[in-house]
């Protein structure tokens, strides 16, 4: 008679087999939820971002938003009034009137006769309705530091003539302001039933209110951290006029310019879109200099050299020239501030602006010698590691960090370089803002005197 063996039970060797497999596949599994959840967000970016443009696109077509006129009517300028010596109003479009001085480096440029075309604003009311009730001053007296874009002390000086470099950054301009009740004849208060704040009607055209939003922790844009808001349902909350406030999680404004300065009715650039922009002023010591300087949140400029090739350069003369280069931008920074937050599919904009009129004849560089006053946005398609600048190309770099960007379009303007090292001989200016997340360019036919 054979006897039969039998199996006693499952060892613990099996079990834990079986629990590492299980635990792998929960592991992979539990993966894909934040990979979901970044793919979401990244959709929803995009989509609210798109229809966030379409709606900015028939807000200026509707309210006619650029016409020069409206903004006589804004009490946001030191502008002539009544009306200057021409007879037409004051005209952001083509010239700047300020109170504040702009230091050593030259006036302001006013264009003379009958200029080809204007220069590059920031049409921006969100940003100085959001400010001006923090008790922030008006364009005209808030200082150079309202500008967008603006870097002087953030710069280094022009390497080949140690003037100020083109830093001075865009205006930043507004048609919009509080609303005085019922003695207020402005147009852009368009029939509301009770006196409103100039945020709560800017926030009707320059924002999305209806979004639903995810907040929280967010390795694509740091800056996002955790917060107040609801991370999945927008901020419903009534403020203490009763009134209903909204999460500005995405917003736009505009940058462009007038293409010819004698055609009131056509206007070139970008809508920009942004989400969970910062909206203030910080006073901070500058880099360079020390001295304090008062600049926008959320925004950081940076030396760049556009079109960037290294030591190949197309000479001009015997010692200044061009970058070979037709994507690509080197920025700059010093060791002692914190690396620009860089990311594929993020956006840079070539804010260079020489407000020296005896400087700047031109909106571009070419074929002057000059950098001109411009505003362009690219994407970003990629970018060197940052590190240390090299101090045997120039001492002066000694202090500082660098990284190449490869861009997704051409640069449409050229930073003038030394045909010696490929060193820039103008200092240029390049412009971070986290918060952006879509450009769309858009050339608008609006209504108006067509003087």
């Amino acid at each position: 008679m054979t006897m039969t063996s039998k199996r006693s039970g499952i060892t613990l060797t099996e079990i834990l087999i079986a629990i590492l497999i299980m635990g792998v596949g929960l592991v992979s599994l539990a993966t894909l939820f934040p990979l979901g959840l970044l793919r979401a967000q990244r959709a929803l970016r995009d989509s609210r971002s798109t229809l966030l443009a379409e709606s900015a696109i028939s807000e200026v077509g509707a309210r006619n938003l650029l016409n020069y006129e409206s903004f006589y009517f804004s009490q946001w300028y030191n502008y002539p009034n009544p009306p200057n010596a021409n007879g037409y109003f004051f005209d952001p479009w083509l010239t700047e009137s300020r109170t504040v001085p702009l230091g050593n480096d030259g006036l302001i440029f006013v264009p003379n006769g009958a200029p080809i075309a204007g220069m590059p604003v920031c049409y921006d009311p969100l940003w100085w309705s959001v400010v001006h009730q923090n008790n922030v001053a008006t364009p005209a007296t808030g200082g150079m530091g309202a500008r967008l874009g603006y870097g002087q002390g953030f710069l280094r000086n022009d390497p080949g003539d140690n003037n100020a470099p083109s830093a001075w950054g865009l205006q930043r301009i507004t048609n919009f302001r509080p609303w005085l009740g019922a003695t207020d004849s402005f147009p852009f208060v368009y029939n509301q039933p009770q006196p409103l704040t100039a945020p709560q009607v800017a926030t009707d055209v320059f924002s999305s209110p209806d979004n639903i939003v995810f907040v929280g922790d967010d390795q694509e844009f740091p800056s996002q951290g955790p917060g107040s808001v609801s991370p999945l349902v927008p901020d419903l909350s009534l403020s203490g006029t009763n009134s209903m406030t909204f999460d500005l999680m995405f917003t736009w404004f505009f940058t462009g310019y007038r293409p010819n300065a004698n055609d009131l009715s056509m206007y070139t650039g970008s809508i920009v879109v942004c989400h969970a922009r910062t909206m203030g002023l910080d006073t901070v010591p500058a880099p360079i200099g020390g001295n304090n300087v008062t600049i926008a949140q959320g925004e950081r400029t940076l030396e760049a050299t556009w079109g960037y090739s290294g030591k190949q350069v197309t000479p001009l003369t015997t010692t200044i020239g061009y970058g070979k280069g037709d994507r690509t931008v080197l920025v700059r920074w010093l060791n002692s501030t914190p690396d620009p937050a860089l990311r594929q599919g993020g956006y840079i904009a070539d804010v260079t602006y020489e407000i020296n009129g005896a400087r700047s004849t031109s909106r571009y560089s070419s074929p002057s010698l000059y950098s001109g006053q411009r505003c362009e946005w690219y994407r970003i398609a990629g970018f060197t590691t940052p590190g240390p600048s090299d101090a045997n190309v120039d001492a002066a770099l000694a202090n500082y960090r660098e990284s190449v960007l490869t861009l997704d379009t051409p640069v449409r303007a050229k930073t003038l370089v030394k045909v010696s090292n490929g060193e820039p001989y103008r200092m240029e200016a390049a412009l971070f803002m986290p918060a952006v997340v879509n450009v769309f360019p858009k050339t608008f036919v609006n209504r108006g005197d067509q003087r």
